[in-house]
């Protein structure tokens, strides 16, 4: 319960007079554990022996932001910072642990946070800012939602408590009744690992179980079939213990499930849960692999033709890289892939080009700047100029590969602190246009200058294919060490066997496919879901078949969830919507990532680095910073990804049906 006074005190006389009005008014609910004497520098050390006055419990005086009374509660500690806190000798209690900003933060690097907190015996506890975006409509323009630039879109949940992936993640990590994931292998019988994390409570709740069966990707719908339920409720464990659960589950429906349902509550009331894939599932997803149905073989004009019935595909004779997917007259927009995708973190300095825009005929026009010839590029830095009483400013920023089709990379504002770069998938770029440029005060802000940067080193060089055919396959091996192998099946589609080595750090890793963002409609997918996921934000989502319709959304300026670009956990299999048909996608290993699109540039630390291409099927996922901290700053799993060996997998593509 916090007095008010944010880096500016309450002056002793009138501060008495809120403290004991505060406290006379709040002493007795259940919710206040600590009284806080300002925030962050806002308070009035004359005022720290007033509470005690009127709270009969003598409760903790905080200062929010530093080590006062024997409580630490530093604000947005780096995870090394939290660390080195938690040794001791101060309780460590962070009362902004993690400050969200659009996507990220929040739920992002919160079970590194939450591990090291809980397994300390200093760890006291930590508090997420904040748990919805601050904005106010304004009915002066056309009522949208005004979060002051980047100065308040910090919610776990949207400004009308819309949820966003870290509702998930947050839910999860702090939930009170934790279950291991069980091992879902022949041996297990449906025991499971439970822990109480209640601090006063017992647990005996009642847990209840279901066994799932998924739809196949040409059903109409995205319900699960229950094969059998029950509940159970023969545990009781104290504060802090844990203990076996014996689901119970019969042997014969638990054979034949693709996934086991759990979660707990009352008799009348569930709360929380968990999905786990079974074996069944695994083995059902396999048998879609197998090769049937006759394939006639072309080649001509540097074009390698497989074609079973009226499923046709075409490959680059050189490259090995699919060219096209049809079905009958209808023709699939994937193409050119797989090609293997990485990123290297960034390092050393970044070599900038000069971007001079040309000059607008009128002010409000927009600036180009169109290179000599096409640059390839992954990074532009703008530099505004921010006149006095101007802190917030910006652009519509677009890239083109041909000066005529044009992609819209961001149409925000940032404040002058926020940084000036604007990272995007490493590509080809002929032109480059800076438009509806605003400002708080509704002028129009100068470009002071533009940069362009293709860092080379931290993506893979080209390389040369070996490409070798038979009557139904194709394959290619690559300089670098990828080998990929398709096989051409009537009734089955078209199967990618892929496989890459790397060692080393990587950002991500794993490979990619063209196919225009604009032309997918919706995604359907079973998968961990509902919602996108990052490498330090994987917790929370649940396996599933999940639905969602086309959007681009802007942070900070819409608020659609969850979001139709980025990475989804755990891809069984997909199907999307295109406008020329639906393109399926099955995938032999739920530890692949599906990538779809490109999420819009927003702060620097919550813009994540993309692979190119716009359908990619990933081993390894970025991670996403906060409002304060850069990804690798938050945790272990905010680091980049260790890779070491070889990867591989199966894909089978279907179109058309």
């Amino acid at each position: 319960n916090e007095l008010s006074g944010w880096q500016k005190a309450h002056g002793t006389e009138i501060g008495r007079k809120l403290v004991r009005e505060m406290v006379t008014r709040d002493v007795n609910h259940p919710c206040t554990l600590f009284w806080d004497n300002g925030n962050e520098g806002g308070w009035n050390r004359e005022l720290d022996g007033e509470f005690r006055l009127y709270d009969f419990q003598d409760r903790i005086v905080l200062h929010p932001w530093e080590a006062f009374n024997g409580v630490d509660t530093k604000h947005y500690p780096s995870f090394n910072d939290l660390t080195k806190r938690l040794a001791g000798p101060n309780t460590v209690m962070p009362t902004e642990m993690i400050h969200g900003l659009y996507d990220g933060g929040a739920g992002a690097g919160l079970e590194d946070y939450w591990n090291a907190i809980s397994s300390s015996p200093f760890g006291g506890g930590g508090f997420i800012w904040v748990l919805a975006d601050e904005g106010i409509m304004r009915t002066d323009q056309n009522n949208r939602i005004d979060v002051s630039s980047t100065y308040a879109p910090d919610g776990i949940v949207g400004p009308r408590h819309e949820k966003k992936g870290s509702y998930y993640t947050v839910r999860d990590v702090f939930s009170p009744v934790q279950i291991d994931r069980p091992v879902m292998d022949a041996s297990f019988t449906g025991k499971v690992m439970v822990r109480n994390r209640y601090d006063f409570k017992k647990l005996d709740a009642y847990f209840y179980w279901s066994l799932l069966r998924f739809p196949d990707p040409s059903a109409p719908d995205a319900g699960a079939q229950v094969i059998t339920m029950g509940k159970v409720r023969d545990l009781d464990l104290a504060p802090g213990e844990e203990g076996i659960l014996d689901l119970e589950l019969p042997e014969k429906e638990l054979e034949k499930a693709d996934a086991l349902s759990v979660s707990y509550g009352s008799l009348d009331r569930e709360a929380g849960g968990w999905t786990w894939g079974t074996r069944a599932l695994a083995a059902r997803l396999a048998a879609q692999e197998k090769e049937t149905g006759s394939v006639s073989k072309q080649e001509a004009g540097g074009v390698i033709t497989l074609r079973s019935g009226n499923l046709t595909a075409t490959f680059d004779s050189t490259t090995g890289l699919l060219k096209t997917l049809a079905q009958g007259d209808k023709t699939s927009s994937l193409s050119n892939g797989p090609r293997l995708v990485f990123a290297r973190p960034a390092k050393g300095d970044i070599p900038w080009t000069d971007a001079r825009l040309e000059p607008a005929a009128s002010p409000g026009d927009p600036l180009v700047w169109m290179p000599e010839t096409p640059l390839p590029l992954n990074l532009l830095e703008i530099d505004l100029e921010y006149q006095k009483n101007i802190n917030w400013a910006g652009f519509k920023l677009e890239i083109s590969r041909d000066g005529q089709i044009w992609k819209t990379l961001y149409d925000a504002t940032r404040r002058s602190g926020d940084g000036k770069t604007y990272e995007f998938p490493p590509q080809t770029v002929a032109a480059v246009r800076l438009s509806n440029r605003r400002q708080v005060d509704g002028g129009i802000p100068t470009v002071k200058g533009m940069r362009a940067a293709y860092q080379a080193d931290r993506f893979p060089a080209s390389s040369a294919a070996k490409v070798t055919s038979g009557e139904n396959w194709l394959a290619a091996e690559t300089e670098d060490g990828g080998k990929f192998h398709w096989t051409l099946s009537g009734a089955n589609g078209l199967k990618l066997d892929y496989s890459y080595k790397l060692d080393g750090d990587f950002t991500y890793h794993g490979i990619t496919f063209d196919h225009p963002e604009d032309q997918f409609r919706s995604l359907k997918w079973l998968g961990d879901g509902p919602a996108r996921v990052w490498q330090n934000r994987l917790r929370g989502t649940e396996l599933g078949v999940w639905e969602i319709a086309r959007n681009d959304i802007q942070p900070g300026e819409s608020w659609t969830f969850p979001e139709f670009q980025g990475c989804f956990g755990g891809l069984r299999w997909t199907r999307l919507a295109t406008e020329t048909g639906d393109l399926t996608v099955t995938s032999g290993d739920p530890q692949t990532y599906l990538r779809i699109g490109t999420p819009r540039i927003s702060h620097p630390f919550t813009t994540v680095a993309f692979p190119a291409g716009d359908l990619s099927f990933l081993k390894a996922i970025p991670a996403i910073g906060s409002k304060f901290i850069k990804p690798e700053d938050s945790g272990p799993s905010g680091k980049p990804a260790n890779a070491s060996g070889e990867y591989k997998g199966t894909l089978v593509f279907g179109f058309g049906k």
